[in-house]
């Protein structure tokens, strides 16, 4: 009885996989369908914000008043419009930069970054997703944050490889050279770092050495990357369960 639940549980796991699998690509065809009518509707309008508008409402009346980052959203709104789709979708699928008063280019969201938690919201509320593939491509139990952030374990992006566990004295006197500076990578004597802080502002992170948690210091986030685990971080368990008291 025991061997077939257990059975049945990684059949379950393979199935659900298997559907996100799925969705994923059914999403990413939408998108990607979009998006190529997308381009096709700025060729015919020559990359013009001039014609897109006229080609969306009949006349450019009022066009002049936009500037900037508005400008850049009017051409957004303008090739929905012209697409029959909600704006939302059309801004999570593209990004439209202006390249003079008059002229746009658009650049397609590609790869992981496609599949946004905004594109997601933003297709199933403007119905291009059923719910049930909107509840499969959101099933928290299929989907981890490719993101680090804290409460991530992380490792020098350039040396995957765990390390041995270096001596007391090692850590000791490895600690006394990074303590107060921002570091290329991890330390190697660093076996498996937590990440307690993060500066997005310049491109850092604060960690701790898991083993020794006295052990901490800065590094470059481009310098590391997660480590593929199912450790639970205390730091998270603490926040999910002050976010549960509040409730």
């Amino acid at each position: 009885m025991q061997e077939e639940k257990i059975t049945r549980n990684l059949e379950d796991m393979m199935n659900s996989a298997e559907l996100l699998s799925q969705a994923r690509f059914q999403a990413s065809l939408i998108a990607k369908v979009i998006q190529s009518e997308l381009y096709q509707i700025a060729e015919r309008t020559e990359y013009s914000i001039e014609n897109l508008i006229i080609a969306a409402r009949g006349d450019s009346d009022g066009v002049e008043a936009f500037h900037g980052k508005s400008r850049a959203s009017l051409v957004v709104a303008a090739l929905a419009c012209l697409n029959g789709s909600e704006f939302d979708t059309i801004d999570s699928i593209i990004i439209v930069t202006l390249k003079n008063f008059n002229y746009f280019s658009i650049e397609p969201i590609t790869g992981q970054d496609l599949l946004s938690t905004r594109m997601i919201e933003a297709m199933h509320k403007s119905e291009l997703l059923d719910d049930d593939m909107y509840q499969i491509l959101n099933d928290d139990s299929l989907i981890s944050s490719l993101q680090i952030e804290v409460g991530s374990f992380v490792v020098n992006k350039f040396n995957p490889c765990v390390p041995m566990i270096a001596t007391a004295t090692d850590r000791l006197l490895q600690s006394r050279k990074w303590c107060n500076a921002v570091l290329k990578e991890l330390p190697p004597n660093i076996s498996l770092a937590e990440i307690i802080r993060l500066d997005q502002m310049d491109g850092t992170a604060k960690f701790r050495d898991f083993y020794n948690p006295s052990n901490q210091g800065w590094v470059k986030i481009s310098n590391i990357s997660l480590l593929s685990t199912t450790r639970k971080s205390e730091l998270v368990k603490s926040r999910t369960r002050s976010i549960q008291h509040e409730e």
